[in-house]
C-alpha cells in the first residue's frame, strides 16, 4: 500500500528547495504538481481508506494497485501542464517572488498526505486483522480476536464468519458466534468439529434451513428431516439470505 505515496512525495520534496531558495517558478510548479498527484489519489483512495470499500478486497485491491499508477502518469501530466503554461504564458521568464498565499498552500498537500498515511495505517492493521481468523492456529489467538471486539456485531460480520470457519476455534467462542445474526455465521458453527453437542442441539432448530440441517447431521440424525419446531428463543431471526455470504 505504501506504493502509493511516492508520487505524492516527489513534488514536496522537489518543492522545499526553491521554496527556500525563493524561486517563485520552480516552487509553483512542484506545489502545483503536490496537489494534483494529492487531488487524485485522495479521490481514489478515500473510500479505501475512511469507508467501507476494503468490505470488498478484490475492489481494495484494484484500487491500491491502481493508485500508484495513476499517481505517476497524474505527476508527469502536471509537470506537463506546467511545462506548456510556462512555455505560452511566461515565456521561460522567472518570477520575481513567491506570494505569501502560495507559501501558505504548501501545508495543503503535506496535510493531504499525511492523511494518506494516517489511512494507509488503519487500513493496513484493519486487513491484519482481519486477515488473522482465517490463518490463526493458536486457540487463544481466536478467543483474543472474539473479544477484541463485538463479534455478533454486524459490521463484524467478515470476522465471525472466519472464526466460526476456522478449524482451531475454541468451543466457548463458537457457543458465542452461534447466536450471531447472520445465518453464514452460524453455518460455520455448525460445520466446526469443536462446536459442543448442547450448541449442535439448539442449532439442529434454527430458523435458516441449511443451519439445521448441518447441525443435525452433525449429531446423526436421519435426513431429510421435517422442521423440529420454532427457533430457539435466544436464536434471533433469520434477516440474510444464506447465499449472501462474505
Amino acid at each position: 500500500m505504501a506504493t502509493v505515496l511516492p508520487p505524492m512525495l516527489l513534488p514536496l520534496w522537489l518543492a522545499r528547495e526553491p521554496l527556500r531558495l525563493a524561486q517563485a517558478k520552480r516552487y509553483l510548479i512542484h506545489l502545483w504538481a503536490a496537489l494534483v498527484v494529492g487531488g487524485v489519489s485522495s479521490w481514489m483512495l478515500w473510500s479505501s481508506l475512511f469507508g467501507n470499500a476494503l468490505a470488498h478486497g478484490s475492489t481494495a485491491s484494484l484500487i491500491f494497485i491502481a493508485a500508484p499508477i495513476v499517481g505517476v502518469l497524474a505527476l508527469f501530466a502536471a509537470y506537463a501542464v506546467a511545462k506548456l503554461m510556462d512555455l505560452v504564458f511566461f515565456k521561460h521568464r522567472a518570477l520575481a517572488v513567491i506570494p505569501l498565499w502560495a507559501k501558505r498552500l504548501y501545508a495543503l498537500p503535506v496535510g493531504l498526505l499525511c492523511i494518506m498515511v494516517v489511512g494507509l495505517f488503519m487500513s493496513s492493521a484493519e486487513l491484519l486483522v482481519e486477515g488473522l481468523p482465517a490463518n490463526a492456529t493458536h486457540p487463544e489467538t481466536l478467543r483474543w480476536l472474539a473479544s477484541r471486539s463485538d463479534v455478533l456485531a454486524p459490521g463484524q460480520k467478515r470476522a465471525a464468519y472466519k472464526i466460526a470457519g476456522n478449524p482451531n476455534a475454541p468451543a466457548d467462542v463458537l457457543e458465542t458466534l452461534s447466536h450471531h445474526a447472520q445465518a453464514p455465521v452460524r453455518l460455520g458453527v455448525a460445520t466446526n468439529a469443536h462446536t459442543e453437542t448442547a450448541v449442535l442441539t439448539r442449532l439442529s432448530q434454527d430458523c435458516a434451513p441449511q443451519v439445521r440441517q448441518a447441525a443435525q447431521q452433525r449429531l446423526g440424525l436421519a435426513l431429510p428431516l421435517p422442521d423440529v419446531g420454532a427457533p430457539a428463543a435466544e436464536i434471533r431471526p433469520c434477516t440474510p439470505p444464506l447465499d449472501n455470504q462474505p
